[in-house]
């Protein structure tokens, strides 16, 4: 016998052996209710890599009721804190929005008395500037009205015509009637007569034929 095959011998001896020794642990194991069918079938799926160990979650202790309660109150403090500073930032604009309208409000009475102020301003300077024009038309008139008494009547109507209407029914009512009508009478051309006519109509006081 070669030195091969005695070692052969011994190996197969040996695995002999170690089979009968592991069937009869696992007889053992078996009689005393250690080992069982699902227990087999277990270590079967965990040698060929089937084996999935069970989930954290469906492992581990369940939430407990008060953990709950603590959560749900933890919540609805979250939520009522979130909802005060939500109502005091709307206070906050609200406040700002309420002082932003009240400097509106007084920048606009500003305006408003500023041109109230103006426009009486305009009012009296253009009431001075109306008397003022007044009076000096009343001492330009004046004037005229001097030297128109002091013409005579063929010279005073010629002067009188070249006036517009207006003007030249003011100087007639302002002179004394009776040297108004020899004025008026002065009046001999169509021309003449014919403006006079005009003059007339608005002096029918006078009532005087040319």
């Amino acid at each position: 016998m070669s030195k091969a095959g005695g070692l052969f011998k011994i190996v197969s001896v040996l695995a002999i052996l170690h089979l009968l020794g592991l069937a009869g642990l696992g007889g053992f194991l078996w009689s005393n209710g250690t080992l069982s069918t699902e227990r087999v079938q277990l270590i079967a799926d965990v040698l060929r890599g089937e084996y999935d160990p069970p989930s954290e979650d469906e492992s581990g202790p369940a939430v407990s009721e008060d953990a709950k309660v603590e959560s749900s109150q933890a919540a609805l403090a979250q939520e009522q804190l979130e909802d005060e500073m939500t109502r005091r930032q709307l206070e906050r604009q609200k406040a700002e929005l309420e002082q932003r309208l009240e400097l509106v409000l007084r920048e606009m009475a500003r305006v408003q008395r500023e041109r109230e102020y103006f426009e009486e301003r305009r009012r009296r300077e253009a009431e001075a500037a109306e008397k003022k024009g007044e009076q000096n038309y009343r001492v330009g008139f004046e004037k005229q009205l001097d030297l128109f008494g002091k013409m005579k009547p063929k010279v005073a109507v010629e002067y009188l015509l070249s006036r517009d209407v207006e003007e030249a029914t003011e100087l007639l009512r302002a002179l004394d009637t009776r040297k108004g009508k020899k004025i008026i009478e002065a009046a001999r051309t169509p021309n003449q007569r014919k403006k006079m006519d005009e003059i007339l109509k608005l002096l029918p006081e006078l009532n005087v034929e040319p």
